[in-house]
């Protein structure tokens, strides 16, 4: 069996971008570089979906994983507020103090967002190339 992952946004009306791999890594290493204008002063809904192939075809969605992306205004990721909220999982992951665990929480779920049954099959159905998803 071989697995591929693939990368959705989704715009203010549900709108399901697809963000291809080589353009959200780069994004990752150099924000700056690759800003995506469309999602300026946002946070967006995005889910990585990981899905079965065979013969380089999508036959079977496998996971969705969603979270949040933070763009400044001129469309630029921004990496120190997907840090907190990695840092703060991970932190979760070890005992520590209430008051502290707390706090790890709560920048914790601001990186989560739980779709709808609608819109998970929706992503899920763009993963298997049932469903149009516009390009990033």
């Amino acid at each position: 069996m071989n697995a591929s992952g693939r990368t959705f946004c989704l715009g203010a009306d549900d709108t399901v971008y697809l963000l291809p791999h080589t353009r959200y890594q780069a994004m990752l290493r150099d924000p700056a570089a690759h800003p995506i204008p469309r999602f300026a002063s946002q946070r967006v809904r995005c889910a990585e979906v990981s899905v079965e192939l065979e013969g380089r075809k999508p036959v079977r969605a496998l996971g969705l994983n969603p979270y949040i992306l933070e763009f400044d205004r001129h469309g630029v990721f921004v990496h120190d507020a997907l840090d907190r909220v990695i840092f703060a999982r991970q932190a979760l992951m070890h005992r520590r103090p209430a008051a502290v665990e707390a706090a790890d929480r709560a920048v914790a779920s601001e990186g989560r967002w739980a779709p709808s049954a609608a819109l998970a099959s929706l992503i899920l159905e763009a993963a298997l190339g049932r469903v149009k998803s516009r390009r990033l």
